[in-house]
């Protein structure tokens, strides 16, 4: 996105929010403003089918795969957050002697996030569930969220609108 015009970015805008009210899914969304990129010379890298597997994977016996897939889904199922499932993987691994790196992409919950109730946390989760369903953008689920938030008088800081140098 920021390699296009204002003008660009506008038409981006004007025909996701004809999409929307026409009623079309987010991947045919998705599929449009493909288009259109491509019609102004950008190429979109393709998204990998699934993640990489980590280094790890490959010192763990199929039992271990199978314990640490179940618990996985025990945990999903019982609605554990991605940290929380994340920390149950990595004290099974730690159990059967296997380091994990510390991995680069964890973004710890921010600190306003601790003045949350349990009532308010699963509020905002199901929020963003709809919106996702809805084929919100994330710009307009971030908003929603934002909302709701003050609502509760909690006060987010801003993001920086440039990343720092």
């Amino acid at each position: 996105m920021a390699n296009l015009t204002d003008t660009q970015k506008a038409a981006l805008e004007q025909k996701i929010k004809e999409l929307k009210e026409a009623g079309k899914s987010p991947r045919e969304i998705h599929s449009a403003i493909g288009n259109m990129l491509k019609q102004w010379g950008i190429q979109i890298p393709q998204r990998p089918s699934k993640p990489p597997t980590p280094p790890w994977m490959t010192n763990l016996t199929d039992t271990q795969k199978a314990s640490l897939e179940q618990k996985i889904n025990e945990l999903k199922e019982a609605g554990k957050s991605p940290q929380e499932i994340r920390s149950a993987v990595d004290e099974m691994l730690q159990q059967w002697g296997i380091q994990v790196p510390q991995r680069s992409g964890d973004h710890p919950n921010p600190p306003w996030m601790g003045n949350l109730t349990e009532e308010q946390r699963e509020a905002l989760k199901q929020k963003i569930e709809e919106m996702k369903a809805e084929g919100a953008s994330p710009r307009e689920i971030h908003s929603a969220i934002g909302d709701m938030l003050k609502q509760w008088g909690i006060q987010i800081p801003q993001r920086p609108s440039e990343p720092p140098p």
